[in-house]
């Protein structure tokens, strides 16, 4: 084959842009080689494609879809391998607990090798928890885990080994007079010692407990009396109710500092909120019953927390600085008419309880008023929360 035919080209003016029919130079055996389509321009001219050209492309487009092909299948592979993993099998180990006498908890499902969700402690008259255990071994929830199915069984320890207590004179009620043991993580105050049932808990009892050691304090359902500083200065340990508990006598300073304390059930029969009650607890909201008629100096100093108050008409003194540092009081919940409002939130009130003189009162009414007043109006939701009337 001459040099022409290979190359197939013919030299012309590169800056002319003519397309040119090269079947005109070639003879029938040249124009065999030839693969049909557009002639390719370069700086000398136009080159045909030959049939070399073309076996190269046609090589290129199998490789292009060999590798294609290659990483379909090991995508296929990998979610094969996906699907294998979830069917992997789950072991789990059931943890039973025996509560010992007390209150029943529920079993629980746990996946081997991880940690038991810690239970609500049970509950049993005239002892008081002392934790779970695995045999003759403390259990522990922050680090124990399971590999086998297990008991773990509650320990107690009888009232009377930690608490003193006195009898009430008549009645076959106790009240509390000192703590034993004052190194326990969690104290639970029990409702009944001795045969009878706990109403109070006497002077200073718990007063400058340390947080290194206790970190929560229940006091029983039956509780109804705490007297003067019985738990001052216990920061950092949280102070808890049990549901039915209503206070009807406080003494002075009785939970002064407590900042563990955002709760506190106060009773029908409860006249006065005395000196210093409450200072610096972490209250949040007060509703005060029909009852209390006086709120002595300082009682709720510097309690931070608190947003809202409940007041009833019989409430007719509000002492010096008795809501003092109260900075996030917002709201006074009132049960009265307007003219008793304006008597005690105006005229009552000094200046060092500046707190419930900016706060937004509001007037209690069962049903939504026909027409707006000098306050706001609110009312109770079925379920016992507040709501005001829009």
């Amino acid at each position: 084959m001459n040099k022409g035919l290979r190359r197939c080209e013919f030299r012309r003016n590169p800056l002319c842009t003519r397309r040119y029919n090269l079947n005109r130079f070639l003879t029938n055996d040249q124009k065999k080689i030839i693969i049909k389509g557009e002639p390719q321009r370069t700086p000398y001219g136009l080159r045909c494609q030959t049939e070399d050209f073309r076996l190269k492309k046609k090589r290129l487009f199998i490789l292009v879809a060999l590798v294609l092909l290659l990483g379909a299948c090991l995508l296929l592979s990998s979610c094969k391998g996906d699907g294998q993993a979830e069917e992997t099998t789950v072991v789990t180990y059931t943890v039973t607990f025996d509560s010992n006498g007390g209150s029943p908890v529920e079993a629980k499902q746990v996946l081997a090798g991880e940690l038991v969700p810690k239970p609500d402690d049970p509950v049993l008259e005239g002892q008081m928890f002392d934790g779970w255990k695995n045999g003759e071994y403390d259990w522990n929830f922050a680090s124990d885990t399971v590999d086998q199915n297990v008991t773990l069984t509650a320990s107690w320890i009888s009232a009377d080994a930690l608490f003193s207590y006195r009898t009430v004179e008549g009645k076959d009620e106790a009240i509390i007079t000192a703590l034993k043991n004052k190194e326990l993580a969690v104290i639970r105050v029990p409702s009944v010692i001795g045969g009878m049932t706990v109403v109070g808990i006497d002077a200073e009892v718990f007063a400058d407990l340390s947080d290194e050691y206790t970190s929560e304090i229940v006091l029983p359902k039956t509780l109804r009396a705490v007297a003067e500083g019985a738990f001052a200065e216990s920061d950092g340990i949280r102070i808890s109710f049990e549901e039915g508990a209503m206070l009807t006598e406080i003494g002075e300073r009785a939970f002064r500092n407590c900042n563990g304390l955002t709760e506190v059930p106060l009773g029908e029969g409860l006249q006065t909120i005395p000196f210093e009650a409450f200072l610096g607890c972490s209250l949040t909201e007060l509703r005060f019953p029909s009852t209390l008629t006086v709120i002595e100096e300082n009682a709720f100093l510097g309690c931070g927390a608190l947003k809202t108050v409940m007041l009833y008409a019989a409430l007719t003194q509000i002492q010096n600085m008795a809501f003092d540092e109260c900075d996030q009081l917002q709201a006074v919940f009132f049960f009265g008419t307007e003219s008793e409002a304006d008597g005690l939130l105006t005229q009552e009130i000094d200046a060092t309880n500046k707190a419930l003189l900016r706060a937004t009162v509001y007037l209690y009414a069962e049903t939504k008023p026909a027409a707006a007043g000098k306050y706001g109006y609110w009312y109770l939701a079925s379920n016992g929360t507040v709501k005001v009337w829009q």
